[in-house]
């Protein structure tokens, strides 16, 4: 029997994406339960890298929409290897500063993580795998900026 095509690090970084549309969702687990179909237990498992259960692609749409942005989708993506291009007019909701925001404190978490782990002079799987997932936080961050730049940019032109 063959093993799965993807690495516990690409799993993980699912993962990751699915508590990020939820923390950028707002609002606890309990009131996303509410909109989507899953409990908040449920909710919780499908970020936590220790639970073997994913979110339903279902769910990871509600989860997008009310992230604002396709946190989740676009982590697919990436794993097969593909950029996400919006199509139609963008909004942007989100000014730059708070972007800039985003990308220091993720910059922040990827350096804090690898000063921890390498403070006995060896890196785990365990931490390699956090490092990746940490850096998939970094990566969307910076797609998320991108995005509102391409978005301000085609507004400037008159393109949106």
């Amino acid at each position: 029997m063959m093993g799965r095509i993807f690495t516990s690090a690409d799993y993980a970084a699912l993962k990751n994406a699915v508590r990020r549309a939820c923390q950028q969702a707002g609002g606890g687990l309990r009131e996303l339960s509410g909109m989507t179909r899953l409990s908040a237990a449920q909710l919780s498992r499908f970020g936590d890298l220790t639970s073997e259960q994913s979110a339903p692609l279902d769910v990871a749409l509600d989860l997008d929409s009310l992230a604002g942005e396709p946190v989740i989708t676009r982590a697919l993506a990436q794993r097969l290897g593909y950029d996400l291009v919006p199509t139609g007019t963008i909004v942007v909701t989100d000014s730059m500063a708070q972007h800039m925001a985003g990308l220091a404190r993720e910059c922040g978490d990827v350096m804090s993580r690898l000063a921890a782990a390498l403070a006995d002079g060896k890196l785990t799987r365990r931490e390699i795998q956090e490092i990746e997932c940490d850096l998939a936080d970094l990566d969307a961050q910076v797609q998320s900026a991108r995005a509102t730049c391409r978005a301000l940019l085609m507004q400037t032109s008159g393109e949106a």
